[in-house]
């Protein structure tokens, strides 16, 4: 494997940064079984969204399915959150995604349908999320939804192996630069470039109203 260029490591560093906003609804992306789950709680019950997706499918479970991945249901992220205190009114379902860019346009058309102008989306770092957001970044413009994406993950060591995984974290993340180029070859996300401004937007965002809660 070739190692990360800067411009990955350099969007993968800054997403390290935690972005928990207020949002219109919080999207819990199936993969790493329920390593992503905590932050999902944690967010929901600090208020930051009042409704939970569970996005992804039925389908690809199994270790025999996915190489290296055993992914759990729909259903059991669900029952996770229920036994937790969610309520059930809190929580869809999209479960008609077989790969990170159909995420990216349903979730994106979805809010845009529902007239959200937030999401919050939780992947996992430091081996998954800049191909995440970087592909929903691309949604947004396939679907033509005006609203922001806000990052959020699960942070795991180099040295471990996310839920239902065979390798750590450190060999996932040698894949994932190799799987931005050819996702960018067939037009599905964004660029490095678009990356960095879109989290510096954020940032910007969250500064202004900061500074004027603090002046009310």
């Amino acid at each position: 494997m070739m190692s990360p260029t800067q411009p990955f490591r350099s969007l993968t560093n800054l997403l390290y940064t935690d972005r928990m906003r207020p949002c219109d609804a919080m999207v819990w992306l199936q993969g790493d079984q329920y390593d992503r789950g905590a932050v999902v709680l944690d967010c929901f019950k600090k208020g930051f969204a009042p409704r939970i997706i569970l996005s992804g499918n039925n389908i690809l479970l199994g270790a025999d399915v996915r190489p290296g991945e055993d992914n759990i249901s729909l259903q059991q992220m669900e029952s996770w959150l229920l036994k937790r205190g969610v309520p059930q009114e809190a929580i869809v379902i999209e479960d008609q995604s077989m790969n990170t860019h159909d995420q990216g346009i349903h979730l994106c058309s979805m809010a845009k349908e529902r007239g959200w102008e937030t999401l919050m989306v939780v992947g996992s770092l430091p081996h998954y999320q800049a191909r995440y957001y970087l592909t929903f970044l691309h949604a947004q413009k396939e679907t033509g939804w005006q609203g922001r994406i806000i990052p959020a993950a699960v942070k795991i060591s180099l040295t471990d192996i996310p839920g239902g995984r065979d390798m750590p974290a450190a060999t996932l993340m040698e894949a994932e630069e190799a799987k931005i180029g050819l996702y960018q070859a067939k037009g599905h996300v964004a660029t490095f470039e678009e990356g960095f401004r879109a989290l510096a937007e954020i940032d910007r965002i969250h500064a202004a109203v900061t500074e004027t809660e603090d002046t009310i």
